[in-house]
């Protein structure tokens, strides 16, 4: 089969959205007891975006079900931590269509078929060292949260650790109101918790992410490599548009405040 004579400057942009960085998945979503073991795992198309050339990340293949479908998933066994690149916005969820779209002031989720969506931005530390990417900057992680998972970013009320409440720790340590939770690792754990639905009142077992242990302070040359990471354009409009929604809408959003006085 030959293309000669295809002018290439003709194409039309596809609009096909390719996976950009690689996706935290869990190796199990449905626990049966809630003593069992979960953890994090990245698909193969994820694992094909970490640069070759680095060596940190270790892994191993393990079999994983996802509804019906059995899925061979590299599951993270290195001593890894992860650096959270901002405090995630919340938007909504259709659990039937699987729409996202912005939040509404003044309209409440409870009792419909609607729940809260979010995605958060991660570098990880394995041991001292930042994964980079093929261009020597911060690796970037992807993890989805739905429903009651997005607790980890903080609701008011919330007895575990948040990425608001650790954030608004630092705040209080440097007496400033500028976000610095870019600038220390935590872990980060997968646990199985029972989930009540607010749409049927059903009780079910799930994960909830959760952080533990003691935030540590990255290294001067790590925060700097953070910090032009996260300043740059770019990234900046990717936090404010995790979902892409700007791009398909001219939807006129309404700004969601996520504030909420949490004891980290």
């Amino acid at each position: 089969m030959t293309f000669t004579g295809i002018n290439p400057e003709l194409a039309i942009a596809s609009n096909v959205k390719e996976q950009a960085y690689p996706a935290l998945q869990v190796n199990n979503y449905k626990p049966r007891t809630k003593d069992e073991e979960i953890s994090f795992c990245l698909s193969e198309s994820s694992l094909d975006l970490i640069n070759p050339n680095s060596n940190l990340l270790e892994t191993k293949i393990t079999n994983c079900i996802y509804g019906r479908e059995e899925v061979l998933m590299h599951e993270i066994v290195s001593d890894v931590r992860w650096v959270f690149l901002n405090i995630p916005r919340i938007f909504i969820q259709d659990k039937t269509t699987k729409e996202i779209s912005f939040p509404q002031k003044g309209v409440k989720l409870f009792g419909t078929n609607k729940v809260t969506v979010a995605k958060c931005f991660l570098a990880c530390l394995v041991g001292d060292e930042l994964i980079l990417d093929i261009e020597g900057e911060p690796q970037i992680f992807t993890l989805k949260l739905t429903s009651s998972k997005t607790q980890l970013i903080g609701y008011q009320n919330s007895s575990d650790k948040s990425i608001l409440s650790l954030n608004r720790e630092i705040q209080k340590h440097f007496k400033t109101k500028d976000n610095l939770v870019h600038l220390v690792s935590v872990n980060l754990e997968a646990k199985p918790k029972e989930f009540v639905s607010n749409h049927t009142g059903d009780s079910s077992l799930g994960v909830l992410y959760k952080l533990s242990g003691n935030a540590k302070v990255l290294n001067p040359q790590q925060q700097q490599q953070i910090f032009d990471l996260v300043n740059s354009e770019e990234i900046q409009s990717l936090f404010d548009d995790p979902f892409g929604l700007k791009q398909s809408s001219t939807h006129n959003e309404e700004i969601y405040s996520n504030d909420s006085d949490i004891d980290f």
